[in-house]
């Protein structure tokens, strides 16, 4: 097949950010979510990552929510010659909460993400060009299939790293199977795993993964928060195309996919 026009980023110019939630190249728009009780098809597209040590900072959205942003540390992570990934230092290793000095590592990888079933219909069906999702049951219960078809970001706790290494050595290559990325909700813990998906595709877009699995913008440089930025093609039924996400957003997008982002967030806050 021809070459995907894939990996276009932008580096970090610290020029003060842009709005994560409207920014449709932003990484947080690029990383693969699930809300309690639903799950999403993935594929790990290489077998690298970047396990990296991050503050746990407490934060509230608009709608008043709690979550966690996990911060780089430019403290503490190093590179293979001891030099600083970031050369700047880091204001949280200096704070005096012990809670938010403290460090945790996470694992970030890509994965391509073939499609979500949520447990609510698709919310945006006033938007032009917007379809319902289909109305599938597994076992007893009913979701809504929503089809993405594209690379994307997996963020992980070491908890759930620990999962996925455990399936790694069961395994002769990480990238020969699709997983089922779950989120769970037990009481006041939000938790989330990984298991072999028995989800039958009529397309593996096998082709497409390999093909762009070279050309990705650089994983470490995305966790240490050097890129800021990613555009990534998602591909139409059976890979005889592709759009980037830089096509626009309308504004009807914009304010639900803030609505979204309070939902989102208050159910990452006890990720483990």
């Amino acid at each position: 097949m021809p070459k995907v026009d894939v990996g276009a980023y932008v580096a970090n110019s610290n020029s003060g950010g842009t709005d994560e939630i409207r920014n449709p190249l932003s990484i947080w728009r690029n990383t693969v979510r699930v809300r309690p009780e639903e799950y999403a098809v993935i594929r790990f597209i290489d077998e690298g990552g970047d396990l990296s040590r991050y503050h746990n900072i407490p934060g509230m959205t608009q709608g008043g929510a709690r979550f966690t942003n996990y911060t780089y540390c430019t403290d503490v992570n190093i590179k293979s010659d001891g030099n600083p990934v970031r050369a700047e230092a880091c204001p949280h290793c200096m704070s005096m909460d012990p809670d938010i000095k403290k460090t945790t590592e996470r694992f970030l990888g890509w994965i391509f993400h073939y499609g979500t079933f949520h447990t609510e219909q698709n919310p945006r069906l006033d938007r032009e060009g917007q379809e319902p999702w289909d109305e599938v049951k597994r076992g007893q219960k009913i979701f809504y299939r929503e089809t993405v078809r594209k690379p994307q970001l997996f963020a992980a706790s070491f908890t759930l790293y620990q999962n996925l290494k455990t399936i790694r050595s069961e395994m002769d290559l990480l990238t020969s199977r699709n997983f089922d990325y779950r989120c769970i909700r037990s009481q006041d813990r939000t938790s989330y795993n990984l298991g072999f998906s028995d989800t039958q595709l009529s397309y593996d877009f096998a082709n497409e993964i390999t093909a762009i699995s070279q050309d990705l913008p650089d994983i470490e440089g995305i966790a240490a928060g050097i890129i800021i930025e990613v555009d990534v093609p998602q591909f139409s039924e059976e890979g005889d195309g592709y759009t980037m996400s830089s096509t626009p957003d309308s504004q009807a997008s914009v304010a639900r996919e803030e609505v979204a982002y309070d939902n989102m967030v208050s159910s990452e806050a006890t990720d483990g």
